[in-house]
């Protein structure tokens, strides 16, 4: 399989996607409302992930009309590169809310990310109250 032209042009885009990873451990803030069990899976909405290097950093999805679905505090990177992170902030957005965020002037520092993703498959709701989700 991975002789064959179709694989190695795949293989290409997917070295690309990978050049920079982060894998993080986290943990849902405890103290938080579990948030609604809602899925952007099969929907029009987006997925809003927000990690930053302080919990007091800007909420990016204030104002936007936003679902939050998870919070979690960072207890570590595996992989990744010097950043350290505090918090993770998942939020189910529409595509107009995804476009004004789009529209707004960025600022590049690295105290945090932000990135819009159009989720095929989302576990992050349903995995905050699914005990057989938990590893232990």
């Amino acid at each position: 399989m991975s002789s064959t032209k179709e694989f190695q042009i795949d293989e290409q885009h997917k070295d690309a996607g990978m050049e920079f990873t982060i894998v993080m451990a986290t943990f849902p803030v405890e103290g938080d409302p579990v948030p609604p069990q809602e899925s952007a899976a099969d929907t029009d909405k987006l997925m809003l992930l927000q990690v930053v290097e302080d919990s007091e950093a800007p909420d990016l999805a204030v104002g936007l009309g936003a679902t939050r679905i998870g919070r979690f505090w960072v207890e570590d990177r595996f992989i990744g590169d010097h950043r350290t992170f505090a918090e993770s902030r998942f939020d189910l957005i529409s595509a107009d809310a995804a476009a004004e965020l789009a529209s707004r002037e960025l600022v590049n520092d690295d105290t945090g990310y932000a990135l819009i993703a159009d989720p095929t498959m989302d576990e992050v709701a349903r995995s905050l109250t699914d005990p057989t989700r938990v590893l232990s």
